[in-house]
């Protein structure tokens, strides 16, 4: 996994003080990582993938391409790569119809309400618990 580590990096041109800054880690971690002296924690690599697009699969398994399939024709741009998700997410909408954006957001509003609502939801239950654990200590207390 180090060897792919530093290819990654180094198919963005990037020094590892500058690879770590991307992630808003610390640059011995990427030299210790890339050296062998330290293990890539789950953290690192979500971090990895999460900000310069890379496959899962590549990363951890050695499988597959660097990058996924549906991005491979932004591939060439790599500083798509190098904005993270968010640049991968503008260029996916630019290649988007107007039908299919107003599809896309009418669902995530629709999901955001959703988690909306779910947290409100979760926000009683808690609040109910926590209720129910009180009056339990005042009954404990009484009897």
């Amino acid at each position: 996994m180090r060897d792919r580590l530093k290819r990654i990096r180094e198919h963005f041109g990037l020094s590892q003080r500058e690879f770590a800054e991307r992630m808003s880690v610390k640059h011995y971690l990427v030299n210790d990582c890339e050296r062998g002296k330290q293990k890539i924690s789950a953290e690192l690599a979500a971090e990895v993938v999460k900000c310069f697009g890379v496959s899962a699969d590549f990363l951890l398994l050695g499988r597959g391409e660097m990058f996924p399939t549906q991005f491979s024709e932004a591939e060439p741009n790599k500083a798509l790569y190098g904005q993270g998700i968010e640049g991968q997410l503008d260029a996916a909408l630019e290649q988007l119809s107007a039908d299919e954006k107003r599809v896309i957001f009418s669902n995530t509003q629709e999901l955001l309400q959703f988690k909306i609502w779910r947290e409100s939801i979760e926000h009683e239950v808690r609040a109910l618990r926590q209720e129910v654990a009180q009056l339990r200590a005042v009954s404990r207390e009484g009897v």
